[in-house]
């Protein structure tokens, strides 16, 4: 599980680029639009990344594994977080726009990981 939290790093960061790049080609880069698709194209990587977390954890004796994942996960959503606030920064981003982009990127991930704890733990 440790493997694939590493590579959803990486994952994130390419699936982000690939937003900034499309979003520089069209000339919109650096617009709350090209923002939110990237807050979007996170949580559709973090979906992914979830579900191979998960069918990796059911390899192993759920009570064992079920903190272990909720810790990955919750790690993964906090390293992303930091990367976005850094991001929104040094594109100059408004404070508020931030906060929300942030905040609503959170919440999202968040309810993610919940969903697919609560949801390993019973199957």
């Amino acid at each position: 599980m440790e493997y694939v939290a590493r590579l959803a790093n990486d994952d994130l960061a390419r699936a982000v680029e690939a937003v900034a790049q499309k979003f520089i080609a069209s000339g919109g880069y650096g617009s709350f639009h090209m923002h939110l698709a990237s807050n979007e194209t996170i949580v559709q990587t973090f979906t992914s990344t979830v579900s191979e977390m998960t069918g990796e954890a059911q390899r192993f004796d759920k009570e064992m594994v079920r903190g272990h994942l909720d810790s990955l996960l919750s790690g993964i959503i906090d390293s992303v977080l930091a990367e976005r606030r850094a991001h929104l920064f040094s594109a100059n981003a408004a404070a508020d726009d931030s906060a929300a982009l942030c905040a609503s990127l959170r919440h999202d991930m968040k309810r993610l990981k919940d969903i697919a704890v609560r949801k390993f733990a019973a199957t």
